[in-house]
Order: structure tokens, then C-alpha cells, then sequence
């Protein structure tokens, strides 16, 4: 039941029954969450017990219930662990619990500073508990997907591999790595693009190798993305190279267009690693089809489903895919960070489902900021996520902000809404990002009657220290003044903004116009070392300075 003739499931009896396993215990789970919740926070005390960790927390040992577990650990953040973080970065043993660390992954938030994550074995089996289930009823529920290629993004895009000083690696080499390693080498079998693209080193010539692949693949049934836009920059990439594309192609040849020669030495011997097919007719069809004006539908016409996220301020990007994909189900993505993943979307659930076999969760309702049990939870009130793994992270406070939209069997639902810790605060103005993108929303409906291509808030710090709006929309220099004029009043409306603006500690808003806005965005994101499957859209940035980033810019 999973991927019939490039099958994943009918490679060998024996890979499905091992499969089966993590989900017949995730779909037997949800009915009695409770129960798998408690299990699970045993079989995380287990792996914690002899670690440092461990001891500083009193009488951890005797750790037996939810409550004795609340009372004696702390909740934390990031910042908490740093310091055991260095230490384990440099070498140190049974830290945060008794397993060896395989590896950091490095983030790379929206805040710009990185964040390193430890993973051991045991937490990367968490993550496998999660994937797994959303794999099978993605490929039961659709089954047409089975009959061809799939397309996996693969997220260390232009990201540098390396070691700490301790010798532990940094990063992955793609995202099969969640996965099993039986079950890597099956996947690799339906991938329409190798995952050794993700070795390359500058994203425009890996777009153009992805792409090089993905019009080998009339037959492509699925595309898992992260950003929306990510999809939608492949596709302009495709009509910036697309001569060029179908004539290597044609020739069954790869020329990516390298920036520099440090970048085409390193790309072409990835490129000597890699097989290319020669499909002259294939080239020749789509060639006609490029005189007039070259669709998808015409380059995939099997595409069934394309996953990507579809929440929070991903969801202003969805438009421009469907209108490149107008009869492509989109599937939005859980909840699923490099720390933990806290929801996998079913198709029969009203929204991402609990990963309730994968790590143990607390929440904590964001209006009066009290700790919730799983049994406490409210239909349609907002909840900030806390986890506990296997990898050590104790009551770490995600800072992810999720509503309850419903329950599947007994176990909740959430959808996400953002983040709770976005706060851009230069001179104590304390512009939190939900509400300021809730003003310019309003700004943009009343003004354009729609949402921009593109538009991003964020610092800059002068002098004088001022916020800046870029956006990629077409507007008169008239309307573009009117706009800012109403965003500045509306901001001034937020008691710490207005004080700041009449001590003259903030200048007032500035905007600008851009060309390529989600292009230049990623781009930019990159430079601050941020790997693509990282990068988000968002509508406030608190990374001061973007002017300096964005060069292509409008007249207004």
C-alpha cells in the first residue's frame, strides 16, 4: 500500500511490515492520548537518566508522573541550554542525556541567529515516528501518486557542511536523513532529483540541476516543498533558463550557469557524479510549447498534490501557486521544526493531528499564560507549544503558537499561527509581528482591495532609527504616499511606537518598491546563513537594515 511499481512498499516484505509498526502505533495512539503521552514521557526520562542533566534536576530518578515531572523541571528556551550546548559543541559526553550526539543541525529562524540542535539516535527515531504515518496516508489516501516520480526539496540548499571544534558534523547532507536507513535507499528509488543536489554550493545553479531533472519526469505525481514561494522561484528559474534547459535536454547534457570558478569547479564535480538522459522528442515538445507561453500543467500534466506549508504568513504565498498549478491539490504541512515535530496533517483530520507517538507536549494558553494538560485544551484558544524529547530538550517552549481547530479520534488538532516571541523593540516601540501584520493586512485590503506579491516590515537603525516597508506590488507614487501615510497612523496608534515617534527616538516609516521581492528575500536570507528549507515568509522581520539587502528596487 504505499508506492506500487517504483515501489517503496513492494521492494520487500519485510520493509513494509517494518513500517507498519510506527503506524499501527501512532493510529492506535490516538485514540487514548493520554495513555501514549505518558508513555511517552517515560521512555524520554529513560534516556535523560544518566546524563549531567540529570543530576542537577532533584530526586530525577523518582520521576514517575506528569505532575512530579512539572514540579521538578523547569520550563526553558534556547538560550537556557546554550551553555551545555557549547560544551557538548566542543566535546562534552552525557550532557543533556546518556547517547552520543550523531550531529548539530544548525536553524537558521527568522530572528537570524542560529540556533545549534543536538540529535541522537533516539530523537531521530521521534521524528520517524511522526513522518511515517503522514507517508502512509499521503500515498493511501492518494494513490494515484504511487504510479510516478516525487519531488522532495531538499533543504540544506547552499548551506556549508562542517564540524565543530569537538568533531561532531553540522547539518545533513538532505532530508532523507529523518528517515530510516532501510528506508532512505527505498526512497531514493521514486526521487525525480537525487539528494546529492543538496551539496551544491550557490542556489541558482542547484535550481537550474533540479530543474534539468524535473523535465526529464513527464510522469511527476507529487512536489513536497517547504516555502511556497520556493516552488514558485523554480518556476521563474525555469523561464529565465529555459533555452538553455531544453537544449541540454535535447543533448543530454548539464550546464548550469556558475557564477565564479570557485563555484563551477565545486558544482562540476558534484555534475561528474551525476547521470543525465538525452530526450530529444521531449525537448522538441516543450520547445513549441515555449513560442507561445510554457505552463506546468504542460510540463507535469500527471502532477496530482504538492505539499508545502500553507499557515501563517506562508499562506499570503499560496496564490501564485495556484495560479501555476490551478488543478494540483495542495496539502499543507504540519508543524515539524528542527527541534521536535509537533503536528502531521491527515486528509480525514480538520487540521494537523498531534504527533502524540513522537515527543511528550505541554502547552500553555497564550491569554492568561497557564499550563494546560492534554485534557484541558480548549476548542479555538490559542496555545504556545512545549516540548520534551528523547534528544534531551526538556519543557523547551517552542515560542510556536498554535489554535485548537478540532480533535481526530480523541487526540487534538492544531493549526499554527506564528510565532509568539516576535517582537521588534530598537528604542522600546514593542511592535509584536501578529498584530502589526493584522495592520497592514487591513492597510493593504483598504488600499488595493488584495495582499502584495511581496511585502516585508522591518528596522532599520538610521540614524535615525526608523521601520522600513518593501513591497512588490504596482502603484502610482500618489497611492504609495497615501499607504504609507495610513500605516504610519496606525502604528502611532500602538502606545510604545507613538511615545517613541514623539521623543524622536524613531523616524517615521519609510517604503520602498521592489523587483523580485521573494527572490531577493531568499537570496538575502542565505547571506545571513540561513539554510532555504529554513527560510519563511514573513511580514515583520526584526533583522534590522534589509535597505542594504534588497538592491533591485523600483522607481516611485
Amino acid at each position: 500500500m504505499f508506492i506500487s511499481q517504483c515501489s517503496l512498499w513492494g521492494l520487500q516484505t519485510g520493509v513494509q511490515s517494518i513500517l507498519s509498526v510506527p503506524v499501527l502505533q501512532f493510529f492506535s495512539a490516538l485514540k487514548d492520548p493520554v495513555r501514549a503521552q505518558q508513555k511517552r514521557l517515560g521512555a524520554i526520562l529513560k534516556a535523560v537518566q544518566e546524563s549531567e542533566q540529570a543530576t542537577r534536576i532533584p530526586h530525577f530518578s523518582s520521576i514517575r508522573t506528569v505532575k512530579e515531572f512539572q514540579e521538578r523541571v523547569p520550563l526553558c528556551r534556547y538560550e537556557t541550554l546554550e551553555a551545555d550546548i557549547e560544551a557538548i559543541k566542543v566535546g562534552k559526553a552525557r550532557v543533556f542525556t546518556s547517547a552520543p550526539v550523531l550531529r548539530f543541525e544548525k536553524t537558521g529562524g527568522s530572528s537570524g541567529t542560529a540556533k545549534y540542535i543536538p540529535q541522537t539516535a533516539l530523537l531521530l527515531k521521534e521524528f520517524q515516528q511522526g513522518l511515517i504515518p503522514w507517508l502512509w496516508d499521503l500515498y493511501t489516501q492518494r494513490p494515484k501518486i504511487k504510479c510516478g516520480p516525487s519531488y522532495w526539496s531538499l533543504s540544506p540548499l547552499g548551506q556549508k557542511k562542517g564540524t565543530t571544534f569537538g568533531g561532531i558534523p553540522v547539518g545533513t547532507v538532505d532530508d532523507s536523513h529523518y528517515f530510516p536507513s532501510f528506508f532512505q535507499k527505498a526512497l531514493a528509488q521514486i526521487l525525480a532529483v537525487p539528494g546529492l543536489l543538496a551539496e551544491f554550493p550557490e542556489i541558482e545553479s542547484c535550481r537550474y540541476v533540479t530543474l534539468r531533472y524535473l523535465l526529464e519526469k513527464p510522469h511527476l505525481r507529487f512536489m513536497s516543498v517547504w516555502n511556497p514561494s520556493f516552488l514558485t522561484l523554480l518556476w521563474e528559474a525555469l523561464e529565465r533558463h529555459a533555452d538553455r534547459l531544453l537544449e541540454d535536454l535535447k543533448q543530454g547534457t548539464c550546464r548550469p550557469p556558475f557564477p565564479d570558478l570557485h563555484t563551477q569547479q565545486f558544482g562540476q564535480s558534484i555534475l561528474s557524479r551525476l547521470s543525465f538522459r538525452k530526450q530529444p522528442c521531449r525537448a522538441q515538445q516543450l520547445r513549441l510549447r515555449l513560442s507561445q507561453k510554457l505552463h506546468p500543467k504542460e510540463v507535469w500534466p500527471h502532477l496530482q498534490l504538492i505539499s508545502c506549508w500553507t499557515a501563517a504568513n506562508a499562506s499570503y504565498f499560496l496564490d501564485p501557486i495556484r495560479k501555476l498549478f490551478p488543478d494540483v491539490e495542495i496539502q499543507g504541512k504540519g508543524l515539524l521544526s528542527t527541534e521536535g515535530v509537533v503536528t502531521l496533517p491527515l486528509f480525514e483530520a480538520p487540521a494537523p493531528v498531534l504527533a502524540i507517538t513522537s515527543h511528550f507536549y505541554e502547552f500553555i494558553e497564550s491569554s492568561s499564560q497557564t499550563l494546560c494538560s492534554l485534557e484541558a485544551l480548549e476548542l479555538g484558544k490559542n496555545y504556545e507549544v512545549v516540548l520534551s524529547t528523547s534528544g534531551g530538550f526538556l519543557r523547551y517552549r517552542t515560542g510556536d503558537q498554535v489554535r485548537l481547530e478540532g480533535f481526530f479520534e480523541k487526540t487534538p488538532c492544531f493549526q499554527f499561527l506564528g510565532r509568539v516571541d516576535q517582537v521588534c523593540d530598537l528604542v522600546g516601540e514593542k511592535l509584536h509581528s501578529q498584530d502589526v501584520e493584522s495592520l497592514l493586512q487591513c492597510a493593504f485590503k483598504k488600499r488595493f482591495g488584495s495582499l502584495p506579491k511581496f511585502f516585508m516590515l522591518a528596522p532599520e537603525l538610521g540614524p535615525p532609527a526608523h521601520y522600513h516597508l518593501f513591497m512588490e506590488v504596482d502603484i502610482t507614487p500618489e497611492r504609495l504616499r497615501i499607504l504609507q501615510q495610513d500605516i504610519e497612523i496606525s502604528l502611532q496608534e500602538r502606545y510604545h511606537y507613538g511615545y517613541a515617534r514623539k521623543l524622536g527616538q524613531l523616524g517615521p516609516l519609510q517604503c520602498t518598491l521592489l523587483k523580485n521581492g521573494a527572490f531577493q528575500y531568499e537570496h538575502a536570507c542565505l547571506q545571513l546563513g540561513q539554510r532555504a528549507g529554513d527560510i519563511k515568509p514573513i511580514a515583520v522581520h526584526r533583522v534590522p537594515n534589509w535597505s542594504s539587502r534588497f538592491i533591485e528596487k523600483t522607481l516611485s
